[in-house]
């Protein structure tokens, strides 16, 4: 149990990372897969990091670590279909994707590899970073979104905004103190805190749970959704919508998924007068509104 929460669910917290990412980003490193250099086939690399990670195809690992909607600056620069807020998350096979480092992972993860403790891999026969003391640039938990699920715990970190880091650090060299009011969630997609109030204790006590909206606007009887929360997807919002307007409480005349290459619009035609009070009704009965939990615990165990 100490195994599987230690190095396989739960990222490390020097690093921020996951162990499947820090194994991947180690892999791509020492082959020579930089961002400087030219793409790569991803079933390529899945194959270089097992010699690194002993958990089997790391593909859809990897995906998530190149896709600009799950992470605000992600770790991998991919060439292909990885997904899209519009589209979904799902990638394209790992024999037509490509990937490399991206910049931003090689400036903050290998800035200088000579101040890594370093070890022997699984197989005992290549060296890699310790994981649990590898040092980053950044506070990459901090500005990460990151969650995992291991023995009798889970854990869900949610994404901080970096500029507001900078002034939280600052002010900690002057006073010594974190104001913890002035800190709040910032997801790579956007959308609003209806309980901002509550932002305060999540930090302080790093338990809480954020209700995150997608934006909208009412024009005449029509409601249009200009985004969606955090992780969640048209196809998704659709079918939820199938849901509420084939229910006797319907106020809904016709819908219109308008997503594509200008950006995210969908439009929902309402019975006059309505647009309000279904607007309402989306919010209780679809992905519109998600609440995202977060419990930042620390695995502790007898014999630490």
């Amino acid at each position: 149990a100490k195994d599987i929460n230690k190095n396989r669910a739960f990222p490390y917290l020097l690093s921020g990372l996951k162990p499947i990412a820090a194994h991947a980003l180690w892999a791509m490193w020492v082959n020579g897969r930089k961002f400087n250099k030219p793409y790569t086939k991803s079933a390529k690399i899945v194959g270089e990091v097992m010699s690194y990670s002993p958990h089997g195809d790391s593909y859809d690992s990897l995906v998530r670590l190149a896709q600009d909607f799950t992470y605000h600056l992600p770790y991998i620069d991919g060439h292909g279909s990885f997904g899209s807020v519009i589209g979904g998350p799902t990638p394209g096979a790992s024999r037509y994707t490509e990937m490399r480092m991206s910049e931003f992972a090689q400036d903050v993860l290998f800035y200088n590899t000579k101040l890594l403790d370093m070890g022997m891999n699984y197989l005992d026969e290549e060296p890699e970073p310790i994981l649990d003391t590898w040092v980053t640039l950044l506070p990459l938990l901090f500005i990460t979104n990151t969650s995992g699920m291991g023995y009798t715990v889970s854990n869900t970190w949610s994404s901080g905004n970096l500029f507001e880091f900078k002034e939280q650090l600052l002010n900690y060299l002057k006073t010594g103190k974190v104001d913890c009011s002035k800190i709040y969630p910032d997801f790579p997609n956007g959308g609003i805190i209806i309980n901002k109030s509550e932002m305060k204790d999540l930090y302080e006590t790093g338990k809480g749970t954020i209700k995150l909206r997608g934006k909208t606007e009412i024009v005449g009887d029509t409601i249009r959704i200009l985004s969606l929360p955090y992780q969640t997807y048209p196809e998704q919002f659709m079918e939820d919508i199938k849901k509420y307007a084939n229910s006797s409480q319907n106020t809904i005349k016709d819908v219109a998924n308008r997503c594509g290459n200008d950006g995210f619009l969908i439009e929902i035609e309402c019975e006059p007068t309505t647009a309000e009070y279904t607007l309402e009704v989306l919010f209780r009965k679809t992905c519109l509104q998600v609440s995202i939990s977060d419990e930042h615990k620390a695995v502790t165990s007898s014999d630490d």
